[in-house]
């Protein structure tokens, strides 16, 4: 069975720099709507402090 998205983007998140490179590697897998699912302010917070800086 394919992950969620949100799901998958929290798995990426410590592997990307910034949130347009999740954006990236979503749409890379071949996931839609990537922007829709990442457009709120709550989860583009989560996913930041998850980020590999």
């Amino acid at each position: 069975m394919e992950k969620h998205i949100i799901e998958r983007a929290y798995e990426l998140a410590p592997e990307c720099l910034n949130i347009e490179a999740i954006r990236t590697a979503l749409r890379h897998e071949g996931y839609s709507n990537v922007d829709a699912h990442l457009a709120g302010r709550m989860i583009r917070a989560d996913l930041t402090k998850l980020l590999n800086r």
